[in-house]
């Protein structure tokens, strides 16, 4: 029986790889994804305000955890015109700026990054309002992962 050739040998497990990689990739995702939206120190809420900012949380910071490696917003249903849940969404890491890192992001339904990348133990609030400031907003609920 003849012996394999070492280039023969890299070249197997060189085409193997991308089928590796490929498997970790899809079964360490979700349960990432499940364990970053469920993590208990999550905040949620309800869009109450008409054309102006809703401050998350409503006084203080939030603080960034290893639970995520982004800020997530989820927008669910809208108890004053259901066929229309959106918000808009900006972040603002207090430590640095008044500002929104990224400006409005337009989010929902579902789950939306409105901050990627972001560092352990980063102080932040999110500004809400509704997409376009529109009123009927009003009623939205919301939960943030981060």
């Amino acid at each position: 029986m003849p012996v394999p050739s070492t280039r023969k040998i890299f070249a197997g497990l060189a085409a193997m790889l991308p089928l590796a990689a490929a498997m970790v990739m899809t079964s360490a995702s979700p349960a990432m994804a499940a364990s970053c939206y469920d993590h208990t120190g999550n905040v949620s809420g309800t869009y109450s305000k008409t054309g102006l900012d809703q401050r998350v949380p409503a006084s203080g910071n939030l603080t960034t955890t290893s639970y995520c490696g982004d800020i997530n917003l989820y927008i669910g249903a809208d108890s004053v015109s259901p066929n229309y849940p959106y918000l808009m969404a900006c972040v603002v890491f207090t430590a640095h700026t008044t500002a929104c890192s990224n400006g409005y992001v337009p989010a929902g339904p579902g789950w939306q990054v409105i901050a990627t990348d972001v560092r352990d133990g980063s102080a932040f609030i999110v500004k809400l309002r509704g997409l376009e400031n529109d009123p009927e907003s009003r009623g939205t609920a919301f939960k943030l992962a981060f």
